[in-house]
C-alpha cells in the first residue's frame, strides 16, 4: 500500500533551534544565524513563548526602505510603489547595514503560520507559494520540532516525479501529463 508522506516525514528536525528575545537586535540574529547555521531562529516573548520566526530572507527585507513597501502606503496609493526607481546610491549597502544593526528582531520578524506532523505536503506547499514564507516550522503545540523549506518541498517533488508512480495515482498522473 502507497504511503503518501505528511510533513513531519519531510521536515529537517530543528535540534535546539537558536531563539532569540523580540528585543534583541538584527545585529544579535545575524551572529545567531553564522555561529549556527541555521535555516531559521525563533523569536520569543519574555516568557519564552513562540511569537514570531526570523530567517535571512528576513533580514535581507528589512533593508528595503519603507517608502518602497506596498504596506506603507493606503490603498488607493499602492499603486506609487509601482512607479519608484530602486535607489543604488554608491555605500548606500554599509550605511543600510549599519542603520539596520541595532532596529529589534520584532519589527521584522515573520507571523508564526505554523505546520503540524500530520499536515498534507500540499498544505506546506500551499503555504509556500502563496504567502511567500520559505521556511515553515512544524510545531506540536508551542515546541518548534522542525521545519519544511521550499527546498525540502522541491526534493520530495523530485522523488515522486522521478519513481514508478503507485497504480492508485497512474490514472492522475497520465491526465496531467
Amino acid at each position: 500500500m502507497y504511503y503518501e508522506k505528511r510533513v513531519g516525514d519531510v521536515m529537517v528536525a530543528v535540534d535546539g533551534c537558536p531563539a532569540l528575545a523580540a528585543d534583541s537586535t538584527i545585529r544579535e540574529a545575524v551572529l545567531t544565524f553564522k555561529r549556527r547555521n541555521a535555516p531559521v531562529i525563533l523569536v520569543t516573548d519574555q516568557q519564552g513563548r513562540p511569537k514570531g520566526l526570523l530567517t535571512p530572507e528576513g533580514i535581507l527585507r528589512a533593508f528595503q526602505p519603507r517608502f518602497y513597501r506596498s504596506d506603507f502606503y493606503s490603498r488607493s496609493l499602492s499603486f506609487l510603489v509601482e512607479w519608484m526607481d530602486p535607489v543604488f546610491w554608491e555605500d548606500l549597502f554599509v550605511l543600510r547595514c549599519r542603520a539596520e544593526a541595532e532596529r529589534p528582531v520584532a519589527e521584522i520578524m515573520d507571523e508564526i503560520v505554523a505546520l503540524e506532523p500530520t499536515d498534507p505536503l500540499l498544505k506546506a506547499l500551499y503555504l509556500i507559494v502563496t504567502k511567500g514564507h520559505h521556511v515553515l516550522p512544524v510545531m506540536r503545540g508551542q515546541q518548534l520540532l522542525g521545519v519544511v523549506t521550499a527546498a525540502t518541498l522541491f526534493e520530495e517533488v523530485c522523488r515522486v516525479m522521478t519513481r514508478e508512480v503507485p497504480p492508485r495515482y497512474a490514472g492522475v498522473m497520465e491526465a496531467a501529463g
